[in-house]
């Protein structure tokens, strides 16, 4: 009875542990792009993000005012949920002009909406967000100092249903918007690429969320 109440032990605390760190994880991870609990514009409720894929999911999402704004009449590519241990993240869809080729996005103009699911501190956002470059490209430590001072005035704290939007630019650089309100944006190339590369490069940590959003079903 003694080993079978110490292997119980061991198992609960693993579990424990495990709880802890994602819960943990949530508090310090986030990486966006858009919605606005306060304005007209309605957003893909929870539930419909899961069929992603679907064109009668696609139908449901109204364009947010400014994507249409600099992409006019866009269309829906694809979309999907991030989640991370089970607890739901954000919502994320790209929006076109005309669909993007999954090799050459880079070259096209294209907006990136994450709806987010949970509270998250924008410092958090822009940390989590530098990593996830660095993970793709070296970048020297100036850059890393201007590109995360860059993010911390672009990225506010983020509420459940608040909405970040990433408009990339094919001549370079980018615009970012809090709720459909301009926040930041930049004239850096290498930045944008990086940046949207989070989800778009093939050196993403989340490739199935990369196919996705490019609308290839599995």
């Amino acid at each position: 009875m003694k080993v079978c109440r110490q292997d119980q032990a061991v198992v609960l605390s693993r579990r424990c542990h495990g709880a802890l760190y994602a819960l943990m994880f949530l508090l310090l991870m986030g990486v966006g792009v858009s919605t606005s609990s306060s304005q007209t514009y309605d957003p893909l409720s929870s539930e419909s993000a899961d069929t992603a894929g679907s064109d009668e999911s696609k139908a449901q999402v109204a364009t947010p005012p400014e994507v249409r704004e600099v992409l006019g009449d866009a269309q829906l590519q694809g979309q999907e949920r991030f989640r991370w241990f089970g607890f739901s993240v954000y919502d994320i869809r790209l929006w076109v002009k005309a669909p993007l080729n999954i090799e050459a996005w880079a070259g096209r103009l294209f907006a990136l909406e994450l709806t987010y699911a949970r509270s998250l501190e924008g410092q958090a956002i822009a940390e989590k967000s530098l990593e996830e470059m660095q993970a793709q490209e070296s970048i020297d430590a100036q850059r890393q100092a201007s590109w995360l001072s860059f993010m911390q005035s672009a990225f506010p704290n983020v509420e459940e249903g608040d909405r970040l939007t990433g408009i990339y630019r094919p001549d370079g650089g980018a615009a970012f918007y809090f709720n459909g309100r301009e926040t930041a944006s930049t004239d850096d190339a290498d930045f944008a690429r990086l940046f949207f590369g989070i989800w778009l490069s093939p050196d993403t940590s989340e490739p199935a969320l990369r196919r996705a959003l490019f609308g290839m079903k599995e």
